[in-house]
């Protein structure tokens, strides 16, 4: 069984910010997400914990795992979508540009312009190619591993496990607290840990 968790909700998030590589800190509310994810982990006796490198994935891992004595692993292959030039940037912002308006034509091979820290931006395509292998050999292995990345990542699984399209990929939309369960038969299930309850999608 993988469980693929996105990480909990950031000042960036709270505030409608595009945050892949930037990093902010978890909000009060995130904190307590971190925390319910934690008791959703309780029973699922989970062998490998995986993170991305950004920092709020790794807290929310940490907050997620307190008492269950886990060594947590880094993968950079799961960080979240370079936004290059728009990363900390107001979503609304954004939206009234015109190169917003060349995005809306192909959303998912479209690359996010310019660079931050010195990485250039990325397309959505090209986030999900650099995922595969870690998703590839996840698939194969027969332990229970926690996945804590972003929503971009949560999109690539749903893409490799259960083959939707482009188009479905970049309106798909999950909470902070939705996470993707897929078990050893490759099945895929959606869970709202907060609320305690399955999410269709």
């Amino acid at each position: 069984m993988i469980i693929f968790a996105r990480h909990a909700q950031t000042k960036a998030g709270e505030e409608e910010r595009f945050e892949g590589l930037a990093d902010s800190s978890l909000t009060d509310l995130g904190e307590r997400q971190a925390k319910a994810l934690g008791i959703f982990l309780r029973d699922k006796k989970i062998h490998e914990v995986v993170v991305s490198p950004r920092k709020r994935a790794f807290i929310t891992a940490k907050l997620a795992l307190q008492g269950m004595q886990k060594e947590i692993l880094v993968n950079t292959n799961l960080a979240e979508v370079c936004y290059g030039a728009w990363e900390h940037k107001k979503k609304d912002t954004i939206k009234k540009t015109k190169l917003w308006e060349v995005r809306q034509n192909d959303p998912f091979h479209f690359v996010h312009p310019g660079m931050y820290l010195s990485q250039p931006g990325e397309s959505y395509s090209m986030l999900y190619e650099r995922s595969k292998n870690t998703l590839l050999s996840l698939k194969a292995t027969q332990k229970n591993v926690l996945v804590v990345s972003h929503l971009g990542i949560l999109r690539c699984v749903y893409m490799f496990f259960s083959g939707i399209d482009e188009r479905e990929f970049v309106s798909s939309q999950f909470a902070n607290t939705v996470l993707c369960v897929v078990s050893h038969k490759n099945t895929i299930r959606f869970f709202d840990y907060f609320n305690q309850k399955e999410v269709l999608v």
